[in-house]
């Protein structure tokens, strides 16, 4: 590849991978407030802190290949972009997870205790992703991403199943009391919302995995090797830009805010006082007229009866 055209596409990544970071820091902002449950929202700002981690990592690898001045730390930003890969391959089935418990655990959903313990698996969760790296950072396991493929499918799997029961529970459980409902209802717009970033974790993973696959089996040459190498980092920036736009824009409130900063609302203009409404007189004739117009039409329905 020439040098033109390879330091013009890191530039071009860079770029993306800088929005990508931009967009997944102002969701963190975002979810400050409580657009979504407790426990999703721990979901989702483990899952953006890795979006973070993984296009800032990548800048800083992508900086490094154009002008190289940390050498000695290239290998643990790896470690951790890595890792942040392997969060995104399977976050379809955590969010499929966290649909059962909310499904499941209706009534103490949102309790003290559950929020710690899910909060500390979140953070587990990330450690173990990074220890895995660390072990054998310089080579890929076939076996692991396969295991995280058809987990995800099962993810939507159940994912879809339990959104349909929770519709099913809201025909039903008319007879439950208010609180009851108002959290089927909620899981069910949240279902709506997370059934686009599931659908497109999916995509990445199965092409994460085949991008990985080819390049540990057959290697780096061919058209095909330079299409993977040069595309991965792309799609990944996409991903980190696309996931959290579309959970901007598919909740409601959220999406209000979002227009309101970026100063995107309607303007109401007040009317102008120089203008003057024009009242019609109207005579008294036809007032009477208008007045009399219900009685003359209650009386020739009696008329009619008779």
């Amino acid at each position: 590849m020439p040098a033109v055209l390879a330091v013009a596409l890191k530039s071009a990544e860079f770029a993306f991978q800088l929005c990508g970071l931009l967009v997944n820091v102002y969701f963190l902002f975002l979810l400050r407030r409580p657009f979504f449950h407790l426990n999703l929202r721990i979901m989702l700002t483990s899952f953006s802190l890795g979006l973070i981690c993984l296009t800032s990592t990548r800048m800083f690898v992508v900086v490094n290949e154009i002008v190289p001045y940390l050498r000695e730390a290239r290998s643990w930003i790896m470690i951790a972009h890595n890792s942040s890969i392997a969060m995104v391959m399977d976050a379809t089935i955590l969010m499929a997870g966290e649909r059962i418990l909310a499904t499941v655990l209706v009534r103490r959903y949102e309790k003290w205790a559950f929020n710690v313990s899910f909060a500390y698996y979140m953070f587990h969760r990330r450690k173990m992703n990074l220890l895995q790296n660390v072990a054998g950072h310089d080579h890929f396991f076939a076996g692991v991403y396969i295991s995280a493929i058809i987990l995800n499918l099962l993810g939507v799997a159940m994912f879809l199943s339990i959104r349909r029961q929770n519709q099913n529970r809201w025909k039903i459980d008319l007879k439950k009391n208010l609180a009851h409902r108002y959290q089927i209802m909620e899981n069910i717009r949240t279902s709506q919302q997370l059934s686009i970033v599931m659908a497109a974790d999916v995509f990445v993973s199965v092409y994460f995995f085949s991008a990985l696959y080819y390049l540990d089996i057959v290697g780096r040459g061919g058209v095909l090797s330079l299409f993977f190498g040069v595309s991965f980092d792309f799609v990944a920036a996409l991903a980190a830009i696309f996931f959290p736009c579309v959970f901007m824009t598919s909740h409601r409130r959220m999406r209000g805010v979002v227009k309101r900063h970026l100063c995107l609302r309607r303007k109401n203009y007040a009317v102008n006082p120089s203008i003057k409404m024009i009242s019609v007189k109207r005579s008294d004739s036809i007032v009477r007229a208008e007045a009399n117009l219900y009685f003359k039409e209650l009386e020739r329905t009696w008329n009619m009866r008779k």
